[in-house]
């Protein structure tokens, strides 16, 4: 049974008992639903994609136009890495709360329930 599970994952079996076991140290599991996140970046790219394209298409030739362009590329610069900023904030919180111990995990738990009773009230 482990050796087709194994081959299902395309693991050695070895491979296989050890992440297993790791999961046995690290028995919480964070399924968070990305979606939301991940189309941010796509609708970012494509804005990105399309602005950019309208200034090259543009003709910049005065000074105050060349500043605009530059600022408008700036602020997609500006954009780009909040963006990806914001991705990484919640890998890393998925990361924190994986690693966390089954005791930090309750302790979080309880506090998360005392805040929202708290809101409640």
């Amino acid at each position: 049974m482990i050796r087709h599970k194994a081959e299902a994952e395309n693991m050695t079996m070895s491979a296989f008992v050890r992440r297993s076991l790791e999961k046995v140290d690290k028995p919480i599991t964070v399924n968070l639903d990305k979606s939301d996140l991940r189309d941010l970046v796509i609708q970012y790219r494509r804005i990105d994609s399309t602005v950019r394209t309208f200034l090259k298409n543009m003709d910049f030739n005065d000074p105050d136009s060349i500043k605009i362009k530059k600022e408008i590329e700036q602020n997609l610069i500006e954009i780009e890495e909040a963006v990806l900023e914001e991705v990484k904030k919640v890998e890393n919180r998925v990361s924190e709360l994986e690693n966390l111990s089954t005791e930090e995990a309750i302790e979080l738990a309880e506090q998360i329930e005392m805040s929202n009773n708290e809101k409640r009230s």
